[in-house]
């Protein structure tokens, strides 16, 4: 909770004028502000002054209807970009904004000339989440339970991001520990990307493990007017023809495809000649783990 104090003095000398204190309290973007304000009892400049207050302070209270943007920063090991997570009544939004950059120099990192930004949507009476992979050329269709984190609240010292006090809590989601900083001063039990589920909005996830580092934290708050279910129909419709799957169902047909993917490119080596040379085969930067060894250790394939 931030205190802004405010004072205004009477400058007048006249000692028959009297004065009363003003006490105004208003929610700011979620953060209660107390307004503490000594002015002259006279009507009409009392008036002009509760104008002025509450143009100056707008007074908002955070709820899962509104329609509120967060933007999020995300970094994926040496890569980092931006992220909005759009909120609406029933559909919300997690959209990729800007291409990665890399934020140190890594030699074996080929950026795509036609990058596909992310996008994925939660279904929040559903509780569905939408969303798709492309994954060495193939895209696969997901539809995934909404917020399935099983979610272990932490007491520790709260940390602070934005001016919001917020509290600590950790799981294990497909394949990585993360743990979460949550803020309940917004009343929203939501979070970036698959996340979400806890009595607060999540303002920070991070993963460290294996000298890799996966964070996504906001870096600030506004409003849209995105219409949300717009853009999921549109989503739902261009992908009509599309088999949708679940999680497991993803993470088998990943894998058949995986294997076909590595006899093909040994193939194509062998009938062009070459050979005699071993190639470490990885897929990185993904925050699920659907195929453990070639997303960690990687394979080593021999041509």
């Amino acid at each position: 909770m931030q205190q802004k104090r405010v004072d205004k003095q009477d400058n007048t000398q006249n000692s028959n004028n009297r004065t009363l204190v003003f006490l105004s309290s208003c929610w700011i973007y979620g953060k209660m502000i107390f307004v503490d304000l000594n002015i002259n009892a006279n009507k009409h400049k009392m008036i002009k002054l509760l104008l002025i207050v509450i143009l100056a302070f707008p007074i908002r209270s955070f709820s899962q209807q509104e329609n509120l943007v967060f933007h999020y920063e995300v970094q994926k090991n040496f890569l980092v970009s931006n992220y909005d997570l759009m909120m609406g009544n029933n559909v919300c939004v997690w959209k990729e904004t800007t291409d990665p950059s890399q934020i140190e120099f890594n030699p074996t990192y080929m950026p795509e000339e036609d990058y596909k930004r992310e996008i994925l949507f939660k279904t929040l009476r559903e509780k569905i989440v939408y969303s798709d992979y492309n994954i060495l050329g193939s895209d696969f269709y997901l539809k995934d339970s909404l917020h399935v984190q099983n979610w272990t609240l932490i007491d520790d010292e709260p940390e602070d991001i934005l001016g919001y006090t917020c509290k600590k809590a950790k799981t294990n989601f497909r394949g990585r520990n993360y743990e979460a900083l949550y803020t309940t001063e917004i009343a929203i039990n939501n979070g970036p990307w698959k996340f979400g589920g806890l009595p607060g909005m999540i303002l920070k996830i991070t993963s460290e493990s294996n000298d890799e580092v996966y964070k996504m934290e906001c870096v600030g708050i506004e409003t849209h007017n995105q219409k949300n279910k717009e853009l999921l129909d549109a989503f739902l419709k261009k992908r009509r023809k599309k088999k949708f799957l679940n999680w497991s169902e993803f993470v088998k047909d990943f894998n058949l495809f995986l294997d076909r993917y590595i006899k093909s490119l040994k193939s194509e080596v062998e009938s062009e000649g070459d050979g005699g040379f071993t190639l470490q085969f990885s897929i990185d930067n993904y925050l699920e783990i659907f195929s453990k060894e070639v997303q960690t250790d990687g394979i080593l394939l021999e041509f």
